[in-house]
């Protein structure tokens, strides 16, 4: 994903939905039974779906500040059991909630026309259990 470099005017607010889907093609139950048996940590998702919403407002015209708190949802993740080196698949079900809260701040240090713009993006993901 690429961020332009312009900021939101001041005072203005803008809210956002962004939505992902993801199907993957699933990796077999042989070939998890053989990165387990080598005690290497791997699982297979057969699908993804990540709906964010998304906040952002204007301090200053050089200066935008937001947030973005997604809701996840993984189906049909499979895992290996490598604790005992035997390589045997788990079927670990689905797995859904609120996934990592992320700050942001851009700041605008360059601005010469409507298409020359250039800024500093900065973030803090945090966990939110």
């Amino acid at each position: 994903m690429t961020v332009p470099g312009t900021t939101m005017p001041k005072g203005k607010l803008v809210a956002g939905v962004g939505i992902q889907s993801i199907e993957f093609d699933e990796i077999s139950d042989a070939q998890l039974q053989a990165f387990g048996a080598v005690e290497e940590e791997v699982h297979s998702v057969k699908s993804l779906l990540n709906v964010s919403v998304n906040f952002a407002y204007g301090i200053s015209d050089k200066l935008t500040v937001g947030i973005i708190l997604p809701y996840v949802e993984r189906s049909n993740v499979r895992e290996t059991e490598h604790d005992m080196g035997t390589g045997e698949v788990e079927l670990a079900g689905d797995a859904r909630g609120l996934g990592n809260l992320t700050l942001f701040g851009q700041f605008r240090f360059y601005h010469d026309n409507a298409s020359d713009a250039a800024a500093i993006l900065a973030g803090l993901k945090t966990p939110t259990r």
